[in-house]
């Protein structure tokens, strides 16, 4: 799924405004006070890291369902050949 540019940009302007703030922590938590449920939970997902884990997970069910279905076809084959 991709996400399109403007929510993007949006999202780059949001960090790049809590960084700016991350020196003085009553500056940063007032930032992160002043931010939707939506925006918070993009800014966790973001810090957390875990974007890259569903990317890899779906990457992973990707490879095995592939292989699984070329070792099928391999069997097929080889069971209508006998």
């Amino acid at each position: 799924m991709k996400t399109p540019k403007t929510e993007l940009d949006n999202f780059t302007k949001l960090l790049t405004g809590l960084i700016k703030q991350s020196d003085d922590v009553e500056a940063l938590c007032y930032a992160l006070n002043r931010l939707t449920l939506e925006e918070l939970e993009k800014v966790k997902t973001y810090l957390s890291g875990s974007a890259t884990s569903v990317i890899s997970i779906r990457q992973r069910e990707i490879v095995i369902g592939t292989f699984l279905s070329g070792m099928l076809i391999f069997l097929l084959i080889c069971t209508s050949l006998i």
